[in-house]
């Protein structure tokens, strides 16, 4: 009878279990948009976060990169580790560039699963983001056995937002690049050929003559660039 009475009061106390929760707070050398961007653009969640294999928004309106308007809207997850696996339907809240939130609402193994980032701008090339997710499994078995598990996929989760912000930097710094040498390259070309339209006048060159130089200009910048 005693042990009966420790079994009921142990499964009682299941039933009233709060959210696990896991929290992660870091300093990332990324602007804040960067970051912001990146986790609001649930829709490529696919393409970079472990763990899920399929993201799709499904209604509403999503964020917008590089804008400031609130953004609401729900998508669905299709999401695995171990031996869990199932698809799900969030709403998410993005609020440039201070937080997102997003609550899930039909998962079959959690009665509870939501979570929170917020961003604080440090300067213009870095920012702290703060992570917390909120967990409350459905079965009690899966809840005693999985809570560590999924505080470390959420932790490599987080490593990967960070991954995917200097990827991002990198494409966007090798652009600025490719657009400078662009400008520099046609600031060359105008600058030789006002060059030898003067020099064409002064010379008392034909048309045909003047056309004639600012091919063999063009032709000796591209040889010289490339």
């Amino acid at each position: 009878m005693r042990r009966l009475s420790v079994q009921v009061r142990f499964f009682s106390l299941l039933s009233k279990a709060k959210p696990e929760v896991f929290h992660k707070s870091k300093t990332v050398p990324f602007p804040v948009e960067t970051v912001f961007g990146v986790v609001a653009d649930v829709a490529k969640y696919e393409e970079f976060l472990p763990y899920v294999s399929k993201s799709v928004v499904v209604s509403g309106k999503p964020y917008i990169p590089g804008t400031t308007e609130e953004a609401r809207f729900s998508a669905t997850l299709s999401v695995g580790f171990q031996l869990y696996s199932e698809g799900y339907t969030s709403d998410v809240v993005a609020i440039p560039y201070s937080e997102i939130t997003s609550v899930a609402l039909d998962s079959s193994t959690f009665s509870h699963l939501t979570s929170h980032w917020t961003f604080t701008r440090i300067n213009g090339d870095s920012c702290q983001i703060n992570f917390k997710l909120e967990h409350l499994a459905s079965n009690t078995l899966f809840r005693l056995t999985a809570g560590q598990t999924i505080s470390e996929v959420a932790e490599c989760q987080v490593a990967a937002i960070e991954t995917r912000c200097r990827q991002l930097s990198l494409e966007s710094a090798a652009r600025r690049t490719a657009d400078r040498e662009a400008t520099t390259s046609e600031t060359k070309v105008e600058d030789a050929f006002r060059s030898i339209r003067e020099l064409a006048v002064q010379l008392g060159l034909s048309n045909h003559q003047i056309e004639l130089a600012f091919k063999n200009s063009a032709n000796a910048i591209k040889t010289s660039n490339s």
